[in-house]
């Protein structure tokens, strides 16, 4: 699952 958040693309909310 991939989710644009914080103008970064993060992985199953691998990035915090």
């Amino acid at each position: 699952m991939i989710v644009k958040r914080d103008k970064s693309i993060v992985i199953c909310g691998s990035y915090e």
